[in-house]
């Protein structure tokens, strides 16, 4: 018997497209990317992107994709829906997804729909987004039914909310009435949490006994997994007037065990039609919440989070029945997808740590997202609270090229730079993203990042190429963006006035200023000021507190490297800055050079194949000068650093408990005469 299969897979996402039902995969339906296994074959209507299977093997079809896409890390359904697509107890049946055996039939809602939750055979890594890359075979059998013909009109991926991922059972929704009510005690009459025959989706229906009073519902018995750019709570429904004065609120969302809170309200879409009778109101989650900083957090450090439960405070001031379609969390880009919404104007808005608001004004096409305000106390924000606010945009639609977080960070006097880059996962249609003083704190591989409105260019670490100029005003900032060991670190900047008043906390930089052939002393000074101009090429050493990518920035990038090397002089020893990748030549090849350790933890003598590598430094002496062995001395006000060369001339490692002069020969300890000293690679002085 003949089994036609219509549209298999079915658009599960298409930017920009309105009211496009529950998914946010990116993949696309393509019936020519499904093939049959074994001797099934299948005839493809390419006009109407659909195939027919036209022959069996053993009374079932097997049908397999391995298209190459993405999905949010969240709890997914894998949805099949059609007409007469269920024979038997052991179909349909899921057998791979993305590659991995499954093989478990499907769960069965009639004769019209099929699902199964896949989210257990989600890749584990996620992007910065929190995306997953499915990259494997899916493979889907489905069986020849007693009677008549099979059709699939989709094959969905979606993406559960609170509804979905309830028991479909009513006692699992709680009326709340009494104390645990802020605003009132208004009992709904009835309601119920439901999915009607063929729809996998949930409505919840409810009455209030009275109008414009708040309720509040709990949702119980939730298996929910969210990823961590879901910052915004969106409810769908048939009443445009549920946020009577802004007093929609999710409390007790209740995460990996602890109780999150949200009790002062607030929502930023307001019943807006997005299709006829359907109305969306878009929630600040993080808006009064009373323990928003834990949960960010939370939120910022976990790729993904389990919900078990959560309880909507809502308000009707028409005191109809409601019928609620969506109750779920998802970030800015799959709002404006799902809502066809991604020709609006979108404006963050921060009042303090912990707060994500979003609003829409009027209806005005613009290309930016655009935060829109730092107040409270400055100096709170903290580079986890910027990267979630970024996190939270999500993989913007394609007609918006231009992000604009100037001066909206005012980041505490201590922090440290992010660990992680940003702007790695934004789209190729993301060509500007403005930044003042925030791309200290926000190190990125990306090259189209403008700073503060100027010409500016962004020297990256594994480049020597000079980068294409941002900017229109006058000006020539840059930066380099390095990653840096914790501990010391050689350094060479292609610029002048390196901005040391701007370096993120735990960078320390200093420069030679001082070197003593006799005792092999090679001291360096802090930078403690902006470094004035004509300072292009300076090598320099930085000490990193902690591991990680940093931005430096400075003026007047170089614009042509005619050399590979720049020095800076002290007598006969030079502080050799490196802009290639290559065993020293030139000057260099017959000196007797000296380089940082790879643990970053004191110098080293160079082999003879050592290669420099790029925005580096390294130590060159004569090879024919009569010196001491070399100690590296760090001048930091009142407190003195050192850094000892490894087993240099015989002498051993003078970084050891053992007692060392300047000059590398072993002391006896407690009988020292006046001098100064080395143990465990700090020098002491004896009076």
């Amino acid at each position: 018997m003949k089994q036609k299969l219509l549209n298999l897979f079915v658009l599960v996402l298409l930017l920009g497209s309105v009211n496009l039902a529950w998914s946010q995969s990116t993949y696309k339906w393509v019936a020519s990317e499904w093939s049959p296994e074994g001797g099934y074959e299948i005839s493809i209507n390419a006009e109407d992107n659909q195939f027919t299977t036209t022959k069996y093997n053993w009374g079932c079809c097997s049908v397999v994709n391995s298209s190459a896409y993405k999905l949010p890390k969240r709890q997914t359904f894998l949805v099949v829906k059609g007409e007469n697509i269920t024979s038997d107890s052991n179909n349909p049946k899921l057998s791979t997804f993305n590659g991995a055996a499954v093989d478990m039939k499907m769960n069965v809602v009639g004769t019209t729909l099929a699902y199964y939750d896949i989210t257990d055979y989600l890749p584990s890594e996620t992007d910065f987004f929190g995306n997953v890359s499915i990259d494997g075979q899916t493979k889907i059998y489905i069986d020849e039914p007693a009677e008549g013909s099979t059709t699939i009109t989709s094959i969905e991926l979606v993406a559960a909310d609170l509804l979905d991922a309830a028991s479909i059972m009513d006692t699992d929704i709680e009326l709340l009435g009494g104390s645990p009510v802020k605003y009132g005690d208004d009992i709904a009459t009835d309601r119920s949490l439901a999915a009607t025959d063929g729809e996998f989706k949930k409505t919840l229906t409810f009455t209030q006994a009275t109008a414009n009073g708040d309720m509040g519902i709990r949702i119980k018995n939730i298996n929910q997994q969210l990823n961590s750019s879901d910052m915004f709570l969106v409810i769908e429904s048939d009443n445009n007037a549920l946020n009577t004065n802004s007093r929609i609120k999710l409390r007790n969302l209740t995460a990996g065990g602890t109780k999150y809170e949200n009790n002062t309200g607030g929502c930023y879409v307001k019943g807006k039609e997005v299709s006829p009778g359907h109305y969306l109101d878009i929630h600040s989650f993080y808006k009064g919440s009373d323990n928003s900083s834990t949960l960010l957090n939370r939120w910022a450090t976990t790729p993904t989070m389990d919900i078990t439960e959560a309880t909507l405070y809502i308000n009707n001031s028409n005191g109809t029945t409601v019928n609620i379609y969506r109750l779920g969390l998802y970030n800015l880009s799959e709002i404006m997808q799902m809502y066809g919404l991604s020709g609006e104007k979108w404006w963050y808005t921060m009042t303090n740590e912990g707060r994500l608001d979003v609003e829409i004004h009027g209806n005005a096409i613009v290309n930016e997202i655009k935060v829109n305000g730092s107040y409270g106390t400055a100096n709170t924000n903290t580079t986890a609270y910027a990267a979630q606010m970024i996190r939270s945009m999500g993989v913007l639609p394609a007609n918006y090229t231009k992000i604009n977080l100037r001066s909206k960070f005012s980041f505490k006097t201590d922090e440290t730079p992010c660990d992680e880059d940003v702007f790695v996962d934004m789209p190729s249609t993301i060509t500007t993203i403005e930044l003042d003083d925030e791309v200290s704190y926000l190190p990125t591989a990306n090259t189209n990042i403008y700073y503060n409105n100027q010409k500016y260019f962004a020297f990256k670490e594994n480049s020597i190429e000079v980068p294409t100029q941002n900017g229109t005003s006058n000006g020539n900032w840059t930066s380099l963006t390095r990653t840096f060991k914790a501990g010391y670190n050689s350094l060479c900047v292609p610029f002048n006035k390196l901005q040391v008043t701007k370096l993120p906390a735990g960078l320390t930089v200093y420069k030679l200023s001082a070197y003593n052939s006799s005792t092999g002393e090679v001291t360096f000074t802090k930078v403690t000021e902006n470094e004035s101009a004509n300072t292009k090429n300076v090598p320099y050493i930085v000490h990193a507190e902690k591991a990680g990518t940093y931005v430096l920035l400075g003026r007047d990038p170089e614009k042509d490297f005619t050399s590979s090397y720049y020095k800076a002089q002290q007598g006969d020893l030079n502080f050799v800055g490196s802009y290639v990748n290559k065993v020293p030549d030139g000057d260099y090849a017959s000196t007797i050079n000296y380089g940082i350790t790879a643990d970053a933890a004191r110098l080293a003598r160079m082999g003879a194949e050592t290669k420099t590598a790029l925005y580096r430094a390294f130590i060159a002496v004569p090879a024919s000068a009569n010196v001491a062995p070399l100690v590296l001395s760090f001048s930091d006000d009142d407190i003195t650093d050192i850094v000892t060369p490894e087993a240099v001339d015989g002498l051993g490692m003078m970084g050891d408990d053992k007692v060392y002069n300047l000059s590398g020969v072993q002391m006896q300890e407690g009988n020292l005469p006046r001098g100064i000293y080395v143990k465990n690679g700090r020098k002491f002085i004896i009076k």
